[in-house]
């Protein structure tokens, strides 16, 4: 996890890196722990990505936390802004661009047995060119994902933790 940071910091330096822990449920925590188990990850990349016209672009999961959310995903064998980028095109079926990383999170998830796993996710800020997306790609739709474009007024409700918090502290 540890290069990870480092690897992201030699690239956005000046990105803070904030730690945090992150209580779930059992179910929750086995889910996370068997998605990270499944096949092996870096970490996972999201952006706050706004339209021409300010709006917000979010995608409705399922699982392990489900709820409208950042959009991005899990970073493979590749550096994380081409997660991000790769993700966006599969899931939203646009082409955005990284305006920077806001923030860095150094996460641990932690179970009601006190069980950790710990994980990094970088956030960016990305912007695109469309104020209206196409249909569902059929990687989302795989996913079960939903898509839409949202104002800040009328952000949707039951979004993903601290996704909310995210778009007021960094838009």
């Amino acid at each position: 996890m540890k290069a990870c940071i480092r690897e992201l910091l030699n690239i956005y330096p000046e990105t803070p890196v904030e730690r945090v822990k992150q209580p779930m449920t059992q179910v929750e925590f086995d889910e996370q722990k068997t998605k990270q188990l499944e096949y092996p990850i870096r970490g996972a990349a999201l952006g706050l990505i706004t339209t021409p016209t300010g709006r917000i672009v979010l995608t409705q999961r399922t699982k392990p936390h489900g709820g409208w959310a950042l959009p991005g995903g899990r970073v493979e064998n590749e550096p994380f802004a081409t997660a991000f980028l790769r993700e966006a095109k599969e899931e939203l079926g646009i082409e955005v661009k990284i305006k920077g990383l806001l923030v860095i999170e150094n996460k641990t998830f932690i179970s009601p047995r006190d069980e950790k796993l710990n994980f990094v996710l970088a956030i960016f800020r990305a912007e695109c060119d469309e104020e209206t997306l196409p249909p569902l790609t059929d990687e989302a739709r795989i996913e079960g994902l939903n898509v839409g474009v949202f104002d800040t007024l009328t952000l949707p409700k039951g979004m993903v933790r601290r996704d909310r918090e995210k778009i007021f502290k960094y838009l």
